[in-house]
């Protein structure tokens, strides 16, 4: 995936949780979360060895936090 797809994609998906409403005031919250989450993955890739760099990301992507909860 492309740079360019990935922020389209994103994008949509942001319109849909908002119910396609203005992306102005969540496109600066949501870019902030996704930079965060880079840097905590990017410091763990450099920081630990890959079967516990694995582990970390399986746990993140398998977490549900209850504040983001949409429609389940």
């Amino acid at each position: 995936m492309t740079q360019k797809e990935f922020e389209k994609l994103s994008e949509n998906e942001v319109k849909f949780l908002n119910g396609y409403d203005s992306l102005d005031y969540v496109t600066e919250a949501w870019r902030a979360g996704y930079i965060y989450a880079q840097s905590i993955i990017k410091k763990s890739f450099q920081e630990d060895n890959h079967d516990d760099f694995f582990s970390k990301v399986e746990n993140f992507i398998e977490d549900n936090l209850e504040e983001f909860a949409f429609g389940e």
